[in-house]
């Protein structure tokens, strides 16, 4: 799954980051779920990567799991999956 949202017009900093937490969300969520039945999958490849669970994988083993983030306006999130949020995992300092 991939969401892409661009808004129409003015948009403000606020709205912006929130289309952006949103579509961060989605993807992180999309690479849990096996896309043939919905149960918890992994990523894997073979010749193409896809989402699968053990009995949809195809023989492909899974991949190393994606721990990296996203920075957005100065701040670095994680994808929680007990939480199913984005948290906060640093906040960029402003030294004046």
């Amino acid at each position: 799954m991939r969401i892409d949202a661009t808004a129409a017009g003015i948009v403000t900093p606020e709205i912006r980051l929130a289309l952006d937490k949103a579509e961060v969300l989605a993807d992180s969520r999309s690479y849990r779920y096996c896309e043939t039945c919905g149960k918890p999958g992994s990523l894997r490849d073979k010749r193409m990567l896809y989402v699968a669970c053990e009995d949809h994988a195809d023989g492909a083993a899974a991949l190393p799991p994606d721990e990296g983030g996203v920075r957005l306006d100065g701040i670095a999130y994680e994808y929680d999956e007990e939480a199913d949020d984005l948290v906060v995992v640093e906040v960029e300092r402003e030294d004046h």
